[in-house]
């Protein structure tokens, strides 16, 4: 499986390789580490997506989903 991170104004665009579904939230960190954090994050509604830590992680940088 991919995680794709793509801005919608830059189209600047990243991949990262995943195992599992839980891996989201460690590649969104990395992605936020490399890039900077994002003003949303749009998703297709997975659970992972949608966890608690992944929420804290989006309410603690102000981003919105």
């Amino acid at each position: 499986m991919a995680q794709l991170f793509i801005g919608r104004k830059s189209l600047v665009s990243d991949a990262h390789g995943v195992k599992t579904d839980a891996a989201f939230l460690n590649t969104l960190e990395d992605n936020i580490r490399l890039r900077g954090a994002r003003d949303n994050l749009i998703s297709d509604g997975t659970t992972s997506e949608l966890s608690d830590r992944a929420q804290n992680v989006l309410r603690t940088l102000c981003i919105d989903d």
